[in-house]
């Protein structure tokens, strides 16, 4: 316990000598995330940019919705498919948005209870490590990010995760994965209409 204390006060000690502090908005998190956890090998850009161009038809059409509703941030190029894989460009916003959004509702334990842009980067490194083994082709799906911010929430916020997957787990996954991304964007408020 002495150990934390020290290690604290070690931490306060360093930022003190730190007067700026720079904010990071979803775009900055986006390009750290891509250029210091997603750099890919050369032959990764190949393979990656080969499956763009063979699928760049079907992401239109995944994340784009005719009906009104919100428009969710698409690829924009072959170049940005490649620094982004396996996550879409909207998950960079949406994330934030529903990490402030839990925040501002108190949904996290103590010394997490602020959670910013620089919690993105372990959520998404997390992620990542979990796809590192899959194969090439399939996209991060949102409900991942759940498990990188699971241990700072507080274990009342997410009773009914624990229900679901007690109960229904092994009956349905779906089902608990859909349950783990609606609580992420439970106080994600509809006043995006831009890009997300």
């Amino acid at each position: 316990m002495r150990a934390k204390v020290f290690q604290s006060q070690d931490f306060s000690k360093i930022m003190a000598r730190f007067s700026i502090r720079m904010p990071l908005d979803s775009q900055n998190v986006a390009e750290v995330i891509q250029k210091r956890l997603l750099l890919k090998t050369p032959e990764a850009q190949v393979t990656l940019g080969n499956l763009h161009d063979r699928e760049q038809n079907n992401l239109k059409t995944l994340f784009d919705f005719t009906d009104g509703s919100i428009k969710l941030k698409n690829y924009t190029d072959r170049n940005n498919f490649v620094s982004s894989y396996p996550f879409p460009p909207y998950q960079f916003t949406l994330f934030q948005m529903a990490i402030r959004s839990l925040s501002q509702h108190n949904a996290f334990e103590g010394k997490h209870s602020s959670v910013g842009e620089r919690s993105m980067l372990g959520v998404f490194q997390e992620v990542s490590k979990k796809l590192m083994n899959e194969p090439v082709g399939g996209l991060s799906t949102f409900d991942l990010m759940f498990e990188g911010i699971r241990t700072a929430l507080k274990s009342n916020v997410q009773q009914s995760i624990y229900l679901a997957e007690r109960q229904i787990q092994d009956l349905d996954e779906f089902a608990v994965r859909v349950l783990k991304a609606l609580f992420l964007v439970k106080y994600v408020k509809r006043a995006f209409h831009t890009d997300v």
